[in-house]
């Protein structure tokens, strides 16, 4: 079946019942559209086209930011340094006899406690949201992340020592829009085709 096209025009973000114009769009909201469309690609199981989508912006120089690991993430470890797209839905914790389910929208790093833990005993990280909200040395349950790099698709063991997972921005805005509309622009059919539109419009729509 063909898929359903868009009309042409200026690409926008919608945001709640808005839709922003990228001309208006920040590098968070951008990032956070663009890894989106990544993530639902790999989820309908293309992860190549989803490359394609990350390729965007993976390799566009860096900045501290408050931007949670969702949108790009920046993994360390012991072997590895690589920036990605975190796919990993939410982080269950455990913390002072609490369990907390905790989205990786809003987590903007996790870091490896450097504690020795007993034999059997949970790894354990402490967690930052963007917020600022920190949870420290806190129980994992689930530490392994899956995120996707240029590579494909790499699992992380966060609680593992010396394993840091870190949001990051990118520092120029112009260059980041252009490249997400040239990558739009180019593969918006393949794009239409493995998703809909539906899904597709829930991170990119043509603006009037």
């Amino acid at each position: 079946m063909k898929p359903e096209s868009q009309p042409a025009g200026s690409w926008a973000v919608p945001l709640g019942m808005e839709l922003v114009a990228f001309n208006n769009a920040d590098a968070v909201l951008l990032l956070t559209a663009a890894s989106g469309l990544a993530s639902a690609l790999v989820t309908a199981g293309d992860i190549t086209l989803a490359i394609k989508m990350a390729n965007a912006y993976l390799r566009m120089s860096v900045d501290q930011s408050g931007s949670p690991i969702s949108a790009l993430a920046h993994v360390t470890t012991s072997a590895r340094a690589f920036s990605g797209i975190c796919l990993t839905d939410a982080l269950a914790i455990r913390v002072e006899r609490e369990s907390l389910s905790i989205p990786v929208r809003l987590i903007r790093s996790i870091t490896a406690s450097t504690r020795k833990r007993g034999w059997g005993s949970a790894g354990r990280a402490s967690v930052e949201l963007i917020d600022g909200s920190i949870y420290k040395h806190v129980e994992i349950k689930n530490p392994r992340l899956s995120v996707l790099t240029l590579l494909g698709c790499q699992n992380v063991d966060v609680v593992n020592r010396g394993v840091a997972v870190r949001g990051h921005s990118v520092r120029e805005i112009l260059e980041l829009r252009d490249r997400l509309e040239v990558t739009l622009e180019r593969y918006q059919h393949a794009f239409l085709k493995t998703v809909g539109l539906t899904t597709f419009e829930q991170f990119f729509r043509r603006a009037a």
